[in-house]
């Protein structure tokens, strides 16, 4: 296959995937060229305390994909590697707890999530907590926030982010667009 065909080839997959009403923007890892280890190899080194096999098994189970979808599971091990500092485990774990699947809808537990894999520089979960502030959920409705995490997002490389940014400083005045400009520079992560 020639290298434009493969690009073509995948802007169009990436179109065809963000256009999918049921997908829920957790983090899924990139196919690669080498054949995923079968489950059980897997999940030997899952039970070693391998971060990045927890992770992989936790998709696994997440999408149903080699074994049955099972949301109880996928948390497990989500949450072994995520007690790890694996930001993709706690990423998903936010959404995880944002959209109710395997846990009750619980958006503090999502809230803490979304910190702990944005201050490792998760893009997504900066977004995340953007909509929280803006949306008022689990925390109080706060412009100055969202636009702070929009912006960081959009620094690190996710580009909704800048769309949001955008689009809620059009509700803001200069004065707290500049604010929020600010909170964002002067942002540090927390070590947790």
């Amino acid at each position: 296959m020639t290298t434009p065909f493969r690009l073509m080839s995948l802007l169009v997959v990436l179109t065809l995937l963000s256009a999918c009403g049921d997908f829920d923007g957790r983090v899924v890892p990139v196919k690669h060229a080498d054949p995923p280890l079968p489950i059980e190899d897997m999940r030997g080194h899952a039970d070693q305390g391998d971060a990045a096999a927890q992770y992989q098994l936790g998709v696994r189970y997440d999408r149903g994909q080699g074994v049955l979808q099972d949301y109880q599971e996928a948390l497990h091990w989500y949450r072994l590697a995520a007690a790890q500092g694996h930001s993709a485990a706690q990423y998903n774990l936010c959404v995880m707890a944002d959209m109710g699947h395997g846990l009750p809808q619980d958006y503090q537990e999502a809230l803490h999530w979304c910190h702990l894999a944005a201050d490792q520089g998760q893009g997504r979960a900066m977004y995340n907590l953007g909509l929280h502030y803006q949306k008022a959920q689990g925390v109080p409705r706060d412009l100055l926030q969202a636009h702070k995490w929009y912006n960081l997002a959009s620094a690190a490389g996710y580009e909704d982010g800048a769309k949001m940014r955008d689009r809620l400083a059009k509700e803001m005045t200069q004065a707290q667009i500049a604010e929020a400009q600010r909170l964002a520079r002067e942002w540090k992560p927390v070590n947790h």
